[in-house]
């Protein structure tokens, strides 16, 4: 049901858990179906230079968590806040029927929020 790169991304150790300290914070709720996504960060310069999930639900959520995590290391705030999410689909090579497409939607909403948020200070 899944490609290979989504259980790739879902298994993704290095990318989840929480940074202790982080500059940027924020956590996004499918209300639909319960999916769960947290990402905390740490800016410098405006650049993303670490960053994790925590996240609870479907694969495709998590792996889309997973994803942007990686994405956005050395990427720049803006950059990341510019992201839409056909940007995301076809940077992850997927295509998703209208519901499952709110999977990576909650995903980054919570980066976005995250980095709305950025207070810049560790």
């Amino acid at each position: 049901m899944y490609n290979e790169n989504i259980w790739r991304w879902y298994h993704d150790a290095g990318t989840q858990g929480a940074i202790e300290s982080p500059s940027f914070c924020a956590k996004s709720v499918n209300a639909a179906c319960g999916d769960q996504v947290t990402i905390t960060g740490v800016t410098k310069n405006n650049i993303i230079t670490n960053a994790k999930h925590q996240s609870s639900g479907c694969v495709i959520s998590g792996a889309a968590a997973s994803f942007l995590v990686s994405y956005a290391l050395g990427r720049s705030i803006s950059e990341m806040q510019g992201l839409t999410l056909d940007d995301v689909l076809a940077a992850m090579n997927l295509q998703l029927g209208p519901a499952r497409r709110e999977c990576i939607a909650v995903a980054l909403k919570a980066f976005q929020d995250a980095l709305a948020a950025d207070t810049g200070v560790l």
